[in-house]
């Protein structure tokens, strides 16, 4: 949980509150009804005013969630960074791509380019799901949206689709001249992991998960049915993302039995998810 008392983090959090509050077509007192708030807490945060010690009250929580912030983005603003939105939730957004200058393989400093570029259109699709999210859309059709959005570009980046950029790097790697080492570590990124700085992830409760899955040689199909664990949740788990409903009373029960088909001490893991992701405490009263 963030802790600062520089006024101008919590001014450009407010900017930020406000402009998604209008995004979401609500005024103030719209904000303060879903968010169980009061109009005047809104209004307070809207201005930027600086809580008592400079921490984060509880009822900027309920304004992320209200807002269909992805969890985390009050304290990612506050950093100086930018919000998530609830339906994003692809593990790539936690890494980040390699300098292009950085790398000596001409053909693979050829390709980061285009992987930025699906990178930018693709938030433009998920800003399209976010639109639908916000407007009430069934959140079977935005989940089929995004599963068919990430398939697509999965395709453009295959072995006989895609720039020709990409396709010269497929042929070198079919024989031989070149290899991805990121793409044996990672191949859930597909083709993301072409580029992907690895250097700069995370190892997080999602990471610890996800190795030991590759470990047992188990694809999702297999840990799901050994754990009894839906595949759409073992994703959300592995890539640490904890935003999907009921995400604090049941991420432990999954990761009990995700653990316990692979052969880990669920304990720590779960200890590890509650000191990381704990829902904020919910005060008596409105804090301003």
């Amino acid at each position: 949980m963030a802790t600062t008392k520089d006024p101008k983090a919590w001014a450009a959090l407010g900017e930020v509150i406000a402009e998604r509050r209008k995004q979401m077509g609500w005024d103030q007192r719209e904000l303060a009804e879903a968010a169980g708030i009061s109009e005047n807490t809104v209004s307070n945060y809207e201005r930027g005013r600086v809580p008592a010690r400079g921490k984060v009250p509880a009822g900027y929580y309920r304004v992320e969630k209200a807002l269909k912030f992805g969890r985390g983005s009050i304290d990612q603003i506050l950093a100086g960074g930018g919000p998530t939105f609830a339906v994003e939730g692809r593990a790539d957004t936690r890494l980040t791509l390699r300098d292009p200058d950085e790398i000596d393989d001409p053909l693979l400093r050829a390709v980061i380019p285009k992987i930025q570029e699906a990178m930018e259109l693709e938030q433009v699709a998920m800003a399209f799901a976010d639109l639908a999210s916000r407007w009430n859309a069934s959140d079977e059709l935005i989940e089929r949206y995004k599963s068919a959005t990430s398939d697509l570009l999965g395709n453009m980046f295959s072995p006989g689709h895609g720039p020709i950029e990409v396709q010269r790097y497929h042929e070198a790697m079919a024989a031989g001249k070149v290899s991805n080492e990121n793409m044996e570590k990672r191949p859930d990124l597909g083709w993301f992991a072409l580029g992907v700085d690895l250097e700069g992830a995370r190892d997080d409760l999602g990471d610890i998960l996800r190795k030991a899955r590759y470990g047992a040689g188990m694809e999702f199909e297999d840990l799901s049915l050994a754990s009894k664990v839906p595949v759409r949740i073992i994703e959300y788990i592995e890539a640490s993302r904890f935003d999907f409903p009921g995400a604090f009373m049941h991420a432990p029960v999954y990761i009990q039995l995700m653990a316990d088909a692979l052969g880990l001490d669920a304990e720590p893991l779960i200890e590890r998810f509650k000191a990381e992701h704990a829902e904020p405490e919910t005060p008596s009263e409105d804090e301003g």
